[in-house]
């Protein structure tokens, strides 16, 4: 994916730091991840990722089930 996609898909996420970088993350065979460097110390780098939609049409339920997940996690 080209870097001017990539920094246009962060754009639409409330980053509240400055974008240095974006670049591979792993080599995932099912999803295309990508670490997002921040130029500024005190704020949170990002991880990116892209999902595959031909090993998972359903988008809407894996987000579902990954935010289930993440808030079980938080409560045990």
């Amino acid at each position: 994916m080209l870097q001017s996609q990539l920094q246009s898909i962060v754009e639409k996420f409330a980053v509240s730091a400055t974008v240095s970088t974006i670049r591979p993350l792993g080599s995932g065979l099912i999803n295309d991840t990508y670490l997002v460097v921040t130029e500024e110390k005190d704020q949170p780098d990002y991880v990116l990722q892209r999902i595959n939609h031909e090993v998972f049409p359903d988008v809407d339920t894996v987000s579902y089930t990954h935010l289930r997940a993440h808030e079980t996690t938080l409560h045990l």
